[in-house]
């Protein structure tokens, strides 16, 4: 079984604001796929509003990030460039690995 474990940066300026950043470690197998939920990724501001909209600047070099349905079945963001707060609390936010023989490691 071979794991990969892929390095996510938020960059956050609250400016006098109080904040509270979560970023966890998610493991996926080679090929799967695992949602990234609040236990993982997640950012509180008491003096701010409860919903962000996290935008991604460069894209995991192993896999992709997907927008699930609100059932968590279908793909509806695919290599998604942005996703919600409010898609992480519903655990609609996917990391997937591509397979083996997708990835290039120069």
């Amino acid at each position: 079984m071979i794991v990969f474990l892929t390095r996510f940066e938020v960059h956050y300026v609250p400016g006098d604001a109080n904040v509270d950043i979560t970023l966890e470690t998610l493991e996926v197998e080679e090929g799967g796929g695992r949602a990234i939920t609040p236990r993982h990724l997640s950012i509180r501001v008491a003096s701010a509003p409860a919903s962000f909209l996290f935008n991604v600047t460069r894209g995991p070099a192993h896999g992709a990030l997907h927008v699930t349905d609100a059932q968590g079945v279908a793909t509806v963001r695919e290599n998604a460039t942005f996703f919600t707060s409010e898609e992480v609390a519903a655990n609609r936010l996917v990391y997937r690995v591509r397979e083996p023989e997708q990835i290039y490691v120069p």
